[in-house]
């Protein structure tokens, strides 16, 4: 071999295993700097630099591949003018080199792209002097589409050989597993802070971003209100259309609250239909604003697995400084102004007002006096009397709740109302209730003493129990009682109920083993005739506050009148609460009333009182 031809091999050796030698101290750096850094941006961009430097190139690019899987944007490069990197995007169609490499995932290797007649190549790279690349995909993690192209680029034709291809493919697949490592870090950071169903932020992000945007507030004196927002009725559509569609309703709700808030508010999801928003440099009227639009964008039907789903959400409103300088209590306040909006019946929103505050601070201490009351057993019935107009016979007793207060005495329901708005303890209520009076009138029969009815009040909340009918007739008949014995009394209120369809074949139920229905408070409320008509009930009962009106209101004298000539058509028996005068009770019984109840006759008593008034025999209703 001639001297002149083993230099220039020799020379070719050492070039390569330079190069060599430079492609690996480049691996190692980008390796270093894969495992190091936590900025996507950094690795993408410095990896463009040092793939370019182990090359001999002074250009390169990542192209990032859209959800489409047709359109690459170039994400990072080196060496590029200020209009391609973040800018330029490439459609990898059928006939260019991106397509190509995408599709085959093979190599693509051009000297020269100007002369090049394989492919199509992009206009920006002509513009910007390209004329050799080298380009190979970045592979996705698996079951994923490739995250992009790796592509080294050269200004003059240029030989990029085997060995090059071979390193930048490794350089790629250590590229792509830096990708799905920081995909997983976000996915993993992204589950700690945002919401699974609907991707929203969630309450531990919230909560980081009220502080911060509270922080912000003091020390520019601004405004932050906030809005917390509640699905009306969820559960029952959720449990109408199941979880599946539950869960796309809600995702679709989620994506209307985010339409219609502005730009800089914050929208997170705290938990089942609860959803808030951080408005920063919004005032309360501002905020009003803002809840009154996203109340209209609700109004509109969704479309939820190819059927219209109505959604609806109550509003509270809170503000910084004014209702709360912290965010535990502005976040407290915002929920006691959306359990108001929620108790006006939905689909409005409430600003906060100190008295709430002061309103559900009361309800909570009527809680807690049931429960308390419940647990030590003071909770008892009384019996008021019942009688019949014509003959002043007594009918029976209707059940109503009393309980002992150790220090204030007798106390009356309304000092624990709001215990029958929860259902758990209104349940509780009315099942120490129902038990008592039936032990009251098991002893009665077995003393000898005739009663034809014993009416006992059942809340909405009981019939909530898809077995209420059953455990009520089982308890009836563990005590070898004849349902004819028993009337319940419910209002008109179970009848809007979610459950209503419930409510009424459990009443059929009832009656078709003999227990009697009564309707209460008849004329108050949402009174419709549609409801003698077509629901279950035996009795109408009227309200004491039409009764107390006889004397004194023609209007009173009218409805009176007319829900008794109503109840006579339809073959009901009626029954007027509250008679205390012995001209009320004469006007009762001359338009047909069948039993009337009141302090005319006695109040209600307890069960030994009440006994002894059965043995009393009739009543006279002379004043």
């Amino acid at each position: 071999m001639p001297l002149s031809k083993g230099l220039h091999l020799l020379s070719e050796l050492e070039h390569t295993v330079a190069s060599l030698l430079l492609q690996q101290e480049v691996l190692a750096k980008f390796g270093e700097l894969a495992l190091r850094s936590d900025s996507l941006d950094e690795i993408l961009t410095e990896g463009c630099r040092l793939v370019g430097k182990a090359l001999g190139t002074d250009l390169a690019k990542v192209m990032e591949l859209a959800p489409d899987g047709v359109t690459l944007l170039v994400r990072a490069g080196v060496g590029w003018k200020d209009d391609v990197v973040g800018k330029v995007k490439v459609k990898a169609v059928e006939g260019s080199s991106e397509g190509f490499a995408l599709q085959t995932g093979k190599p693509i290797v051009s000297d020269n792209i100007l002369t090049e007649t394989r492919f199509i190549y992009a206009d920006f790279l002509k513009n910007n002097g390209v004329r050799a690349i080298v380009s190979v995909i970045i592979l996705g993690a698996d079951d994923e589409p490739p995250f992009g192209i790796l592509q080294v680029d050269s200004r003059r034709p240029h030989h990029f050989n085997e060995d090059d291809t071979r390193f930048l493919r490794g350089y790629a697949n250590l590229l792509g597993a830096a990708v799905n490592r920081l995909r997983i870090s976000d996915r993993i950071r992204s589950a700690a802070t945002h919401d699974s169903t609907t991707s929203l932020p969630n309450r531990v992000l919230f909560r980081s971003e009220l502080e911060r945007a509270l922080s912000q507030a003091r020390l520019d004196g601004s405004c932050v209100s906030l809005l917390m927002i509640d699905v009306d009725r969820f559960k029952q559509l959720n449990d109408a259309l199941g979880h599946q569609v539950g869960d796309a309703a809600l995702c679709a709700f989620a994506d209307r609250l985010v339409e219609a808030m502005p730009p800089p508010a914050l929208v997170a999801r705290l938990g089942g239909d609860e959803f808030v928003a951080i408005l920063p440099d919004a005032d309360g009227a501002v905020a009003a604003d803002h809840a009154g639009r996203v109340l209209d964008a609700l109004k509109r039907p969704f479309s939820v697995d190819r059927r219209n789903v109505d959604l609806r959400a109550s509003i509270g409103i809170s503000t910084f400084p004014g209702d709360g300088k912290i965010s535990a209590q502005l976040i407290a306040n915002a929920d006691s102004a959306l359990y108001a909006a929620k108790k006006d019946g939905g689909g409005s929103a409430r600003p906060y007002k100190p008295a709430l505050r002061a309103e559900q601070q009361g309800q909570l201490a009527m809680l807690r006096h049931a429960h308390t009351a419940l647990r030590n057993r003071w909770i008892e019935p009384f019996y008021q009397p019942q009688i019949a107009l014509d003959t002043g016979q007594i009918r029976g007793f209707e059940a109503l709740l009393r309980w002992h207060h150790p220090r204030v005495g007798l106390q009356y329901p309304a000092t624990i109302a709001y215990a029958f708005d929860d259902p758990s303890t209104a349940g509780l209520i009315g099942a120490t209730i129902m038990e008592s009076a039936l032990s009251s009138l098991e002893a009665w029969l077995e003393s000898g003493v005739a009663i034809e009815k014993l009416a006992i009040n059942v809340s909405a909340a009981e019939f909530r129990d898809p077995a209420y009918a059953d455990k009520l007739l089982n308890r009836l008949a563990s005590r070898s009682l004849a349902p004819d014995l028993l009337e319940i009394e419910i209002t008109e209120t179970a009848f809007f109920d979610p459950n209503a369809g419930s409510v009424i074949a459990m009443l059929n139920a009832l009656r078709s083993a003999g227990v009697t229905v009564a309707l209460d408070d008849f004329g108050t409320g949402y009174s419709s005739l549609s409801h003698l008509r077509d629901l279950p009930v035996d009795t109408i009962k009227i309200d004491g506050s039409f009764v107390s009106g006889i004397d004194k209101s023609g209007r009173d004298r009218a409805i009176t009148e007319a829900v008794l000539a109503l109840g006579t058509a339809l073959g009901m028996t009626t029954i007027a609460e509250g008679v205390e005068t012995a001209a009320q009770a004469a006007f009762l019984k001359a338009r047909g009333c069948t039993f009337a109840q009141g302090f005319l006759i006695a109040p209600a008593l307890d069960a030994l009182h009440a006994e002894a008034h059965i043995h009393g025999g009739s009543v006279s209703l002379a004043s």
